[in-house]
Parts: structure tokens; sequence; C-alpha cells
């Protein structure tokens, strides 16, 4: 294996290069991004599962079926941001649009009348949340698209994507510690605190994505791109996008790596609460968001190093080696969520936080090659097509995870009714899954890495072509 991607490492000209303030601000918007996928994903099963009682086979249906109603509306949203045209540009409008909508809709979910039956949670649930992803998917598709947008440059795009991993992961802190603000004392009962608490939430999701949206620009390239595009019809766009190989790779990364994650992830709060602290909600919830704090301060510890590395040895082994770190993480959670000392399950957390960042990091900042290698092809622009496919790849794939959770759940023996009197064998089950499963889909997720054929010098060559062509144009 050669020591590099690429015999020569390229500098970045000051044209394709990024102001710090813009690179932050793109950033910030991130945290809108966390905000609301992460804040729903880590409240559904403790307040509609242990709080109301609701199945955790029908909870697992009702987010299934709104990520594949999620996956289904991104190419229609990529197809409008695409073909949007006004003086803020392709992507902006739609990102300030989105942060308010997600934000009201965000705090519709948990807002439900109580005293109600299980039928009548469900369909709440079922509803709320297909409006919610609607709201989701106007904002993070756009979103994402602006970012592949802020510059052509092979090592400025993963720092862009790096000031999203810096910051994203505080977003994901305060998603992780929302169980925590709804059990404090201060509300009568979790539901109740969750209520006020998604309403501050709602709150932040609206700051910080506008300040995503009025803030970052537009490389000139991109716009120029654009100018007299001709607008291709959505099928003929989502096919020619999932035609190219590079993409394919990609896409085929973060779904092994990070739906294994997805699969077992509420495993956590089960394992933490039940086998840890002994069915103590509000004793658990702090652990569980110190836990939390702790794969966000692996997360944004790795963004320097991840960049630093990945602009030595290239983004195809930085990964394979940040993914090798992950599975010895997520190995050692068999051994680290223990009664004896609960806050062992802090390091496990922090290893995968460190080690996973950099799927997330670099699979993105290979994205604009794809969408660059597509150009070259076809001749259009479309990285909105291109973030909108790569979420619905990964979408419709966390739809079967989230199904999977459920039965997940249900195989291991967990019984609501039970409480604290779960049995050693459903815990047993818990644990091995937890650890096993992450590690298991990392493994195959470095093979793919492997095969990414996109090295620093190819990129550079593309990069050379377009902008030759647009100045042409």
């Amino acid at each position: 294996m050669k020591k590099s991607d690429s015999p020569q490492r390229h500098e970045t000209d000051p044209e394709n290069k990024v102001s710090v303030r813009d690179k932050a601000a793109y950033g910030v918007g991130m945290m809108s991004y966390s905000l609301m996928v992460n804040g729903y994903s880590q409240m559904v099963n403790p307040i509609f599962n242990v709080n109301l009682g609701i199945g955790p086979v029908m909870i697992g249906w009702v987010t299934a079926l709104a990520r594949v109603w999620d996956a289904l509306t991104d190419p229609f949203m990529a197809h409008i941001t695409d073909n949007t045209r006004s003086r803020f540009g392709r992507r902006r409008p739609w990102v300030f649009i989105g942060s308010l909508v997600g934000a009201f809709l965000f705090a519709l979910v948990w807002w439900f009348p109580e005293g109600r039956s299980d039928t009548f949670y469900f369909w709440w649930l079922l509803i709320t949340t297909f409006l919610f992803y609607l709201g989701f998917t106007i904002f993070s598709v756009p979103y994402i698209a602006l970012g592949m947008e802020m510059s052509p440059d092979y090592h400025e795009r993963t720092r862009i994507v790096a000031w999203r991993s810096l910051i994203g992961p505080i977003g994901s802190f305060v998603a992780q510690s929302l169980f925590w603000f709804a059990t404090l004392s201060v509300f009568a009962t979790p539901i109740i605190g969750m209520k006020w608490t998604a309403l501050g939430v709602s709150i932040c999701i609206v700051i910080f994505g506008v300040i995503g949206a009025i803030f970052p620009r537009e490389h000139p390239s991109a716009a120029r791109a654009v100018s007299k595009q001709a607008r291709v019809p959505l099928l003929r766009s989502a096919r020619q996008t999932l035609s190219v190989g590079p993409f394919r790779l990609v896409c085929g990364i973060t779904v092994v790596s990070l739906l294994s994650v997805l699969l077992v992830n509420q495993l956590g709060f089960y394992v933490n609460l039940y086998h840890v602290y002994g069915g103590d909600q509000p004793a658990s919830a702090g652990l569980f968001a110190l836990a939390g704090l702790g794969y966000q301060i692996g997360a944004v510890t790795a963004v320097p190093i991840i960049t630093m590395t990945s602009s030595r040895i290239g983004k195809r082994h930085t990964l394979v080696v940040f993914f090798c770190v992950a599975i010895v993480g997520s190995l050692f959670k068999w051994w680290a969520y223990t009664p004896a000392l609960p806050y062992l399950q802090i390091v496990p957390n922090f290893i995968m936080g460190f080690g996973y960042t950099a799927g997330g990091m670099l699979s993105n900042a290979m994205l604009p090659e794809c969408a660059d290698y597509d150009e070259l092809r076809t001749g259009t622009s479309r990285q909105g097509m291109f973030g909108a496919v790569y979420s619905w790849m990964f979408k419709l794939g966390a739809a079967v995870a989230l199904v999977g959770t459920g039965y997940i759940i249900k195989f291991s023996g967990y019984d609501a009714a039970l409480g604290a009197a779960q049995s050693t064998d459903t815990i047993m089950w818990m644990r091995l899954l937890l650890a096993v499963v992450p590690a298991f889909g990392l493994s195959l997720a470095i093979l793919l890495v492997l095969r990414y054929p996109i090295t620093e010098q190819i990129a550079y060559d593309m990069s050379r072509e377009l902008k030759a062509r647009h100045s042409e144009a």
C-alpha cells in the first residue's frame, strides 16, 4: 500500500479559500441539524415507550416509516433547490425556511394531550413524525448542498466539513442530554419536562439555522456553473446520480458503518437504565448524558487530527485508521457498562466518537468529488441531488435499522411492565449486541473504503478541468 493517496501534496489557491467566519457560520448550522434529528431519535423511546408504555416494535415501525417518507422527499427537495435561481443563491433561502418549519414541527411531536389511549399516541407519533421529517428535509438537503459548493478545493472541502464536524457535536450533546433535562425535579413528570425542553430546543434550532443560512456563500464557480444550465427532469437527475460508481461506494461506506450503530443505538439507554442503575431513571439520565458528552468530546477532539491526517495520507487511508479505532471502542462496551464502575462507560463512548467522526466527516468531504466526477461526464452541476440521494440511501437503510431496533429490543426479552426486574438473559443480549454489531459493520465499511478510486491527484485534475470549462462558459 502506498504511503499516501497522491505523490504530491497540493496547496489551496487563495481564490478557493473560505473565510473562518463563513466556515464557522456554516458549522453553526449543523447544530440545528443535530438538534432536530438526534433530539428526536434520543427521546422517542424514553418518552413514548418508557413513560407512555407504547411497544418498542410499534415505535420502531413509526420511525422507520417516517424515515422512508423522509428519504422519498429528499430528491424532490433536491430538485427544487438545484433549480432555484435567486439573488441569494440556490441553497440559502431554503435553509432559512427549513429552520423555521423544522423547529415548529419538532416541538409539535412532544406537545400531545395526556391521558389518552395507546392508539391515540400511536397516531399522534406517526402523523407528527411525518410532518417533522418533512420540515427537516426542507432544511437538511440545501444545507448539505451549500457546504459542497463553498469551495472547489480538495483540502478546503475537508476543512469546511471539519468545521461542521467540530461544532455539530455540541447540538448532539444537547440532544443526548434532553432526557436529563426532562427528568429535572422542577417538572412534575418527564413528559411535562420534555414538552418545555422541546420549546427551548426549537428556539435554538431557529437561531442556529438562520446563522447557517445568512453568512456562508456559494463559490463563484458554482454560480457560473448553473447560470445557463438547463433544468434536468427529476428522475433522470436521480438516475444519473446513482450511476456514479465512486458515489455508490461513499453511500455504501456510510450506510454500513453508521447503520450498524443505529441498529443497536437505543440499547445503550436500556443497558444503562436497567443493568447499570437498576431502573433508576433520574440517576441513569445523568450518566447517560455524560456518556453522550464523552462521545461528543471524542468527536470534537478527532476533528483537527482527522483534518491533519487526511492532508498527509489522504481521505481513504485516514478512514481506515479511524474506523479501526472505533472497532476497539465498540468491543470495549461489553466490559465498560457495569454497575461496579458506572462511569467507565464514558471511555468507549469517547473512543467511538473519536473513530466514528471520520466516517461522517470524510464521507461528506468525498461527495463534492463525486459531484465533480459527474459534472465532467454530463455537464450538469447537481450537488443538491448528490446530497439528497446520499441521504436517501442512508435513510432507507435507517428505516430498516429502526424497524430492526424494535425487534432487537423485543428479541432480548425486554418487557416495559417488568421495570427494573428485567431478566439476566435480557441484559446479556442487550450488552452483547451493543458491542458486536457496530464492530462488524465497521469491518465491512473498511473493505468498501479501500475500493474508493478518487485520490487527491485525481480530484485536483478534475477541479482544473472543470475550472477551464466554467471559464469558457
